[in-house]
């Protein structure tokens, strides 16, 4: 009988102290995060998952079950082939070009330099700041008025001061613009 009841007291001590071993007070605590961090973003992912098989319209949250139909019918779209045509080129692009920058760099930052701390602060000053001033810049770099692009064409006796380009307004100089924005993140910067 005093063995019953010994082992009872000892199995209630084990699960009455179970909340002060770390790894379970950890886990209890950090819990409420994880669920909330899982429904905020795998509800709306699920949700999209199932709309993407009905034929719900934007901004509507029901729809008649289409299955596949969705999908068959835009992979017939000249658009949208086109437009994933350009992300793969735009991705491609922008990644080589961040690879081999990012290496050249890593090399001329293995050896001491006079100036070196100036283009670690290059490097880092992408990432430090903020997106709005990012696009900021990136939208004054390709203005057709007043761009510094321009602005060396005409110095150079490249283009007239009355016929610059109009870098993000014409297809083709646009599509040479977007793989140098890409290129953005990869030198540390954010994705935004």
């Amino acid at each position: 009988m005093a063995t019953v009841a010994a082992a009872r007291g000892s199995r209630g001590g084990r699960l009455r102290y179970v909340a002060e071993r770390r790894g379970v007070l950890a886990a209890l605590l950090i819990s409420p995060a994880v669920l909330f961090i899982a429904a905020l973003v795998g509800v709306p992912l699920v949700l999209a998952i199932y709309l993407s098989f009905t034929n719900a319209t934007a901004g509507s949250i029901t729809g008649k079950w289409v299955g596949l139909a969705n999908f068959r019918r835009i992979l017939h779209d000249p658009i949208f082939r086109g437009s994933l045509w350009h992300t793969a080129e735009m991705t491609l692009i922008s990644q080589a070009v961040v690879v081999v920058c990012a290496g050249l760099i890593a090399h001329a930052l293995v050896h001491k330099f006079r100036g070196r701390w100036l283009l670690r602060f290059l490097i880092l000053l992408p990432w430090a700041a903020p997106i709005s001033l990012t696009v900021i810049g990136f939208l004054w770099f390709f203005d057709p008025q007043a761009s510094i692009w321009n602005w060396f064409l005409v110095k150079a006796h490249i283009v007239g001061q009355f016929n610059k380009p109009s870098w993000l307004g014409t297809p083709n100089l646009a599509s040479g613009v977007r793989p140098g924005r890409g290129t953005r993140p990869g030198f540390g910067g954010r994705r935004g």
